[in-house]
């Protein structure tokens, strides 16, 4: 498959142009007029820049040249890797240093519980409306006085695999990493943790969040533990790769060097676009943990009602068509999902390809991530396998 043509950026009003021949307009002609209304340049005294922490793939400069346009209000993003990395960024900086902030999982109250975040009313957003219902009103980040974060993109942990190498059980099931006529074809996470959650549940125990006095964590209690880590090292042969970037999973599904690998719908993609269309995406039956993207607002933000415009308009379906032909993520705003999938045949396999109109199936499905409770047991265990 030849690489995508990306749409170019265009500007707001060629872009309107543009979904009304693609057959969007009228079902987004409501949100997009009053996104406009809200955000134009009559508001007085909106106070930036916005300061903006967040995944690189987050940062769109026709988004936020959009927003300027609009508002006046400059938006300057300082990226990270990790939820662990934005989280120490914040607690030394402290909250005066951000406006906004990205995270996944249940991290959003962990940044809470320590008063760097505070909960808005999202149903006041203009892109309210627009989103899946599961995630217009997310459960796991509802607290009293509203939502912890605009809920963006997700994916579960699942199973990547070669349609034509690879026998899929049915359902599919982890178990097929471990399966030995697939030795040396398999691709794991280098992570401490993702991998032996992913081995447990394939044993069958699911009870892996666990409360503690500083709120929900990741743990396994130590027999289970040692099972998994030995179940890894009795199979380790069968593991060619262990990946630390999309960019090294990629390039090893799209050459066959690994017909299996452990990642998230987006790997997928990534696969077909480098060259090997018969990489898929599964769902296994056993539980399975996951991420939901999400943006913050930073405590007594010093540009509060700016960040809570910023965050209405970078959650629209406006902003995310423009964002998504580039990044290529599941969304969590179905009306972006919907002018993707009528803006071209490529379009719309690629959403295919995701699964990204599976999200009110899958969203109550797996375990979002969150920190680990006691990480060394973790590490020490992934030590061991490594050296063995």
């Amino acid at each position: 498959m030849a690489p995508l043509q990306v749409t170019p950026g265009i500007s707001r009003r060629q872009f309107l142009r543009r979904t009304a021949l693609a057959g969007g307009a009228v079902m987004l002609a409501g949100p997009i007029s009053s996104l406009i209304a809200a955000c134009g340049g009559g508001e007085d005294k909106l106070t930036g820049p916005i300061r903006m922490l967040a995944w690189s793939d987050k940062d769109h400069p026709d988004v936020k040249a959009r927003f300027k346009d609009d508002t006046g209000v400059d938006v300057i993003s300082t990226d990270f890797n990790d939820n662990e990395e934005a989280f120490g960024k914040i607690k030394v900086a402290g909250t005066d240093a951000y406006d906004t902030i990205f995270m996944d999982g249940l991290w959003c109250l962990e940044y809470h519980r320590n008063g760097f975040v505070e909960p808005f009313d999202f149903t006041t957003f203009n892109s309210y409306s627009e989103f899946f219902p599961k995630f217009a009103n997310y459960a796991p980040w509802q607290v009293d006085g509203g939502m912890l974060a605009v809920p963006h993109a997700w994916s579960p942990y699942g199973i990547l695999y070669n349609k034509e190498r690879v026998s899929m059980p049915d359902p599919p099931s982890f178990e097929v990493f471990f399966d030995p006529k697939y030795e040396g074809k398999v691709a794991l996470r280098d992570n401490f943790n993702r991998n032996f959650l992913m081995t447990a549940a394939l044993q069958g125990f699911e009870d892996y969040e666990v409360d503690t006095p500083t709120g929900s964590r990741w743990d396994l209690p130590d027999d289970i533990l040692e099972r998994a880590k030995t179940t890894l090292i009795e199979r380790k042969s069968n593991f060619k790769l262990l990946w630390r970037s999309g960019g090294a999973l990629t390039r090893a599904l799209a050459t066959e060097e690994v017909w299996l690998a452990f990642g998230n719908n987006i790997n997928a993609l990534q696969a077909v676009d480098a060259g090997n269309n018969n990489i898929e995406f599964a769902v296994p039956k056993e539980r399975t943990i996951g991420w939901v993207d999400g943006a913050m607002l930073v405590a007594n933000a010093k540009n509060k009602e700016s960040t809570v415009k910023w965050l209405d308009h970078w959650a629209s379906a406006e902003s995310q068509f423009t964002i998504q032909q580039e990044q290529w993520l599941a969304v969590t705003n179905k009306a972006a999902l919907d002018m993707l999938s009528n803006h071209s045949a490529d379009f719309k396999d690629r959403l295919e390809k995701l699964k990204a109109y599976q999200a009110e199936e899958w969203a109550d499905t797996f375990s979002l991530f969150r920190p680990v409770n006691n990480p060394s047991r973790f590490q020490d265990a992934w030590a061991e396998f490594l050296a063995s």
